[in-house]
């Protein structure tokens, strides 16, 4: 009886405490900038395994004293100037593409190599677990909260692209600057168009392909203006979450904690997930929607010359970092590889 009592205080004294500490917090709410559409499957609302999801978790594991404001649609900034956004303090937490921004983040582009990873789910997990050691090193303005990578990315263009050689003189809307290293090193040229106008270069014929996953190419409504596609996943998207600075240390100690917890390898696949089973989805929802489309899957020599087109890139990644880093390219590569094989993502057939 007396233990009882005894363990009662106790546990009243230090829910006391918690809520007293609570109290005392700061309450925060961080305005968090995008250039997706406002609907976009990694921002809606309600939605499982998305951004959203994030945002709802923090909130509740902060006891309700860190609250989000999205502004999408690049409200705030276009898409290039996000991580600037989040550096400069006009967003707190900023959804970025480093690959916008050519050169100036040469390691995290490891990432976009085209053939390295199985699916977004694994290998943004890799992704994370590899990055987060660099991650400080690489983008000093910010505190990176969490990265992960796309579904992956194909050819989607208005006449057939079976093997490399076929980009040669075509103008080609790249999703990242690795991308674009690929279309310039097989002859094509990039027309770099953000992803909310790609639409409308393709339908003014400024470019004759666009790269994007076979869902993004229905809810970008393209699907009607290209009908051959390179049934390929070709290539990955990478993405930060960057924050900026004084809005983290602003923080608590506690808030901090929950901002870590929601940092994890495993926060990075919750994050892609939705998006990620909308895509297994796109190819065949893209086959059903009453347009001609033509696929080409590549096998045998001609999955080999896709293969073979990567070295190039390998190259320059690696002459990249050596150049704008003090970094080893070779023991980044292997840690890299290893993280792939950790959480069983690479796709083993473009690995540097």
């Amino acid at each position: 009886m007396i233990r009882t009592l005894i363990a009662g205080l106790l546990l009243g004294f230090v829910t006391t405490l918690s809520g007293t500490a609570m109290a005392a917090e700061k309450a925060v709410e961080f305005r968090f900038s995008h250039f997706l559409p406002a609907k976009y499957i990694l921002f809606q609302k309600g939605s499982e395994g998305s951004y959203a999801d994030w945002m709802k978790s923090i909130t509740e594991a902060s006891g309700g004293t860190i609250t989000f404001k999205v502004f999408p649609t690049g409200q705030l900034g276009g898409g290039k100037d996000h991580y600037n956004l989040a550096a400069k303090g006009v967003a707190d937490i900023a959804f970025v593409n480093p690959g916008y921004t050519p050169g100036r983040f040469p390691v995290i582009a490891l990432g976009e190599i085209p053939l390295t990873f199985k699916d977004a789910i694994s290998g943004s997990a890799a992704l994370w677990d590899w990055y987060r050691d660099l991650a400080s090193a690489e983008m000093p303005d910010v505190k990176v909260l969490n990265s992960f990578i796309s579904p992956a990315g194909t050819i989607h263009s208005n006449r057939p692209v079976k093997q490399p050689n076929d980009l040669k003189g075509m103008k080609v809307r790249p999703g990242n600057a690795t991308v674009a290293r690929f279309v310039s090193s097989l002859g094509g040229t990039n027309v770099q168009v953000p992803i909310m106008d790609s639409r409308d270069a393709l339908a003014r014929g400024l470019v004759d392909a666009t790269t994007m996953g076979f869902s993004s190419l229905m809810t970008f409504r393209q699907n009607k203006l290209v009908k051959y596609h390179l049934n390929l996943p070709l290539y990955s998207i990478t993405f930060v979450t960057a924050m900026n600075k004084k809005s983290y240390d602003r923080l608590s100690a506690r808030q901090k904690k929950v901002m870590a917890d929601h940092g994890t390898p495993q926060w990075s696949q919750k994050i892609i997930a939705a998006w990620a089973q909308k895509e297994t989805k796109g190819l065949s929802d893209m086959m059903a929607d009453g347009n001609e489309h033509h696929l080409h899957q590549p096998a045998g020599a001609n999955l080999t010359a896709w293969k073979n087109a990567t070295a190039p890139l390998n190259a320059a990644w690696r002459k990249s970092v050596s150049k704008k880093t003090s970094l080893n390219p070779d023991n980044l590569v292997k840690n890299f590889r290893a993280s792939l094989d950790k959480y069983h993502a690479g796709q083993n057939v473009g690995a540097p």
